[in-house]
């Protein structure tokens, strides 16, 4: 039995539209092939945690592909959900180190 990821491609497919990038630029601003950007969107394979990621560095809302994968395996929904909490590690660690320089050049 296969998983159905149909949800989450018209997101990523949609996110990739408002952008107004092609398929060409987002696989490559991924780091994916064009067989696998196809098959994410088209839903016949989940994006990786690595994918996921990137999405949110170019800002996509990771929320929503978890809401959308709701129905999938666990080991899937803690990918996404890691993703997300990563992203927003690194958000929380550049804040800091702005904090840091501005109190440095303050010093």
């Amino acid at each position: 039995m296969s998983t159905d990821f149909t949800e989450v491609g018209k997101l990523i497919a949609s996110f990739r539209h408002d952008q107004g990038w092609t398929a060409e630029e987002l696989k490559s601003k991924l780091g994916i092939s064009t067989v696998t950007l196809s098959r994410i969107e088209n839903g016949k394979q989940g994006p990786n945690a690595g994918v996921i990621k990137k999405l949110s560095e170019l800002g996509m809302d990771v929320a929503d592909l978890t809401y959308a994968s709701r129905f999938h395996s666990k080991e899937q929904s803690l990918s996404y959900r890691l993703a997300e909490v990563e992203n927003k590690l690194a958000l929380v660690e550049q804040q800091l180190s702005k904090v840091m320089k501005a109190l440095d050049q303050k010093s």
